[in-house]
């Protein structure tokens, strides 16, 4: 079995010569010895042409098996005839092809030939992207004039973005002559980029050579354009270019001389690499850290630098000092990967950044440099990612709290925050963690969750949504209630997507999360003490400011502490439809907490009279809970607060989920039934207009 060189031909012109050159180039290299070549024509312009040519060398000395076509279904090794001779292949890309597909014959043709040849595309496209995660060497086409030439440079920039290494690219100016308007170093020069070699202008050759549909490397006659082409093809066999350098990426030695034989040409080309992709994790995280100081070293960071541009000039920068330091990797997957790690170090989160761009990932949470745990599907599970040290956490917490004015040190040593897409932080360090830092992300969901989906997911049924929607609508005050991560900010935004887009809407969160889809939506985020602890803006002086701001519903993200008797005193003074959630474990349970944080505010009220404001208050409890054994999230009642008897709340259940046990795979069965209960608002809402279906509540 060999392990064939693959050779790519790019440009990003046409007529500059290059399906000419790389057909040529094809029967040169299977003169030098007893050598297999496959040519691939991935050119959609030629590959007639290329076909012709090649048929008709079958009526020349050389070996030629029959063309073979490959679909998207070939995937797997292709067949070949014993041949004592020359082996040439031709391969027509005459129909589709999947990424797979081409990836696998390109494969596979390496194992069965010594060089493998391309004819690609004008553009970057999928396939050229392939072609080159398997090219040893991309060979780019262009010709001495200014068009070109410019062509030229952005197809090596293109290479470059592609993360295709600078050092298997080479050019080969075509159709150069006396007469050319600049010499081989302006060109060089012009290019930031030695040329391989040069091909002199020869119209009458090649015109001859396409007309007869022979290559020209093939006729009897050695042409000055024939022995440039024969000169390229031993550079590439040898190894080594016109200055002595290797012509491949890595190799120490050359490849093979003219006269290897079969083994010889297997032996030479499983190549000695100066640098191995490092293997371990300790390794790599090194070799990052270490880029990454070169990089803080190496570039002026500015606060007000346009993201875009700061983004690709390190990464420009990167790319060059791996380059620089020869450790970048020969595969450019391998290249994409760690560029992308070494960005994620320097401007992202680090081993955060693809937890944060799965979308099965609901939460993250950090405890220590090495211990990474996610939550998917209602689950909890130990990822394999994780940190350098507790200081490589340290860093990615304030690069997330810095944009925000927020600080965490000793003398504060836990902090609340949010990222750019809303996703809400919150880290806490030592003396009080004694694991090391602490980072929880509740990550912001980028799909808007509609009423449906909730539904689909099993989280309430169809009788529910249409009384949550009525009783928005009909401007009740909302208390939604649940446990930590039970769903409440999801259920908020939902319920809040009820309110008509006619009607003013005050937000009020200690890190903004909600996400409402009506234009006329006033966002309020609290703010913390500097670090004289001074200027703190408390979500109570939020919402009394709130007051002042003309709302026709004030929503409120969580209710926590004092906020809450402003929030009652707001509800009971004509800001009727206001929504908020409090932590709980039952409805019950709510009303208490509700009464616990309004003694919290100061005020010195006897419980009779804060149970009647919060029973006029209030008309409406939806209770969330989060399941363990599956992780689902429910609404296990909605509740409404009919008055105060005897110095107790009374609350009437409108609707209850029915629990029946647990499934087979872990699931909860369950049913969402109404009680049979009528809410006591029921000819009010007739009365204003809405029509009220009573199968609701059956």
């Amino acid at each position: 079995m060999l392990n064939g060189r693959v050779i790519t031909f790019i440009s990003s012109k046409g007529g500059v010569g290059k399906t000419v050159l790389a057909s040529n180039l094809a029967v040169s290299l299977s003169m030098e010895g007893k050598l297999k070549i496959a040519f691939v024509d991935l050119n959609h312009n030629s590959y007639r042409d290329t076909r012709t040519i090649f048929n008709k060398l079958k009526n020349t000395s050389f070996s030629l098996l029959d063309t073979i076509e490959i679909t998207a279904s070939e995937t797997e090794g292709l067949k070949t005839e014993a041949d004592p001779h020359n082996l040439f292949r031709v391969i027509n890309r005459n129909k589709p092809i999947s990424k797979s597909g081409l990836d696998s014959a390109i494969k596979n043709l390496k194992k069965e030939c010594n060089y493998v040849i391309i004819d690609t595309e004008q553009h970057f496209c999928e396939n050229l992207l392939t072609a080159l995660d398997n090219s040893d060497l991309a060979l780019v086409i262009t010709t001495p004039d200014t068009l070109s030439l410019n062509h030229c440079r952005a197809v090596l920039t293109e290479l470059i973005e592609a993360n295709f290494s600078s050092d298997k690219t080479r050019i080969v100016m075509n159709r150069t002559s006396d007469i050319s308007i600049m010499n081989n170093a302006e060109l060089e020069k012009h290019l930031n980029k030695d040329i391989f070699t040069a091909i002199p202008e020869e119209y009458s050759t090649v015109t001859e050579s396409i007309n007869r549909e022979i290559p020209f490397t093939a006729a009897g006659a050695k042409s000055p354009i024939s022995k440039a082409v024969e000169k390229m093809a031993f550079q590439i066999h040898s190894g080594r270019d016109r200055r002595g350098a290797p012509v491949f990426h890595g190799t120490v030695e050359s490849v093979s001389s003219k006269a290897t034989n079969d083994a010889e040409c297997h032996s030479g080309s499983e190549d000695l690499k100066i640098q191995q992709e490092p293997d371990s994790k300790d390794t790599r995280d090194e070799l990052k850290s270490r880029i990454h100081k070169q990089l803080i070293k190496e570039l002026n960071f500015m606060d007000n630098a346009i993201p875009e541009t700061l983004h690709r000039e390190v990464e420009n920068k990167a790319r060059e000092i791996l380059e620089r330091e020869n450790i970048m990797p020969d595969s450019r997957q391998d290249r994409i990967t760690l560029l992308k790690e070494i960005m994620d170090e320097v401007l992202g989160l680090g081993p955060l950044e693809k937890l944060l761009a799965n979308d099965e990932v609901t939460e993250i949470m950090v405890n220590g440099a090495n211990m990474i745990f996610v939550e998917t599907n209602g689950q909890l599970k130990k990822t394999n990612s994780a940190f350098i040290d507790n200081h490589h956490v340290l860093r990615v917490i304030e690069r997330i709290i810095m944009p925000l004015g927020k600080r965490l040190d000793e003398s504060s040593p836990y902090v609340d925050a949010r990222l750019a897409d809303g996703s809400r932080v919150n880290a806490i360090i030592s003396p009080l963690s004694l694991e090391g830092p602490i980072l929880t992300i509740r990550k912001f969901n980028k799909t808007i969750r509609t009423i449906d989906s909730l539904i689909k997911n099993g989280t309430l049924n169809e009788n529910m949504a249409k009384f949550i929607k009525l009783c928005v609508l009909s401007r009740k005050n909302i208390i939604i209630s649940g446990g930590t991560g039970s769903g409440k900010t999801t259920l908020l935004n939902m319920v809040s997507g009820f309110i008509p887009v006619t009607e003013r809407i005050v937000t009020i969160e200690d890190s903004a999360e909600l996400r409402l889809p009506q234009e006329h939506v006033v966002r309020l985020e609290s703010k913390p003490s500097n670090i004289e602890g001074k200027g703190s803006v408390t979500i109570r002086d939020l919402v009394r400011n709130a007051l002042r701001m003309r709302p026709d519903r004030i929503v409120i993200g969580e209710c926590r502490g004092g906020e809450t008797f402003d929030m009652l005193q707001a509800m009971n003074t004509g800001h009727d439809g206001s929504i908020t959630t409090v932590h709980a474990n039952s409805s019950r349970d709510a009303l208490s907490r509700i009464e616990t944080m309004v003694l919290m505010a100061g005020m010195d009220l006897p419980i009779r009279a804060i149970r009647e404001q919060l029973a006029s208050a209030i008309q409406i409890v939806i209770q969330m809970t989060r399941f363990l054994c599956d992780g689902s999230r429910k609404i296990i009642q909605i509740s409404e607060l009919t008055g105060v008897e005897q110095g107790i709340i009374t609350m009437q259940d409108i609707f209850r989920f029915n629990q029946k046990g647990i499934g087979a795979s872990g699931k909860v069965m369950g049913d969402f039934n109404g009680t049979g209960f009528v809410p006591a608002f029921l000819e009010e809402l007739k009365t204003g207009g809405f029509n009220v279906d009573m199968e609701l509540f059956q």
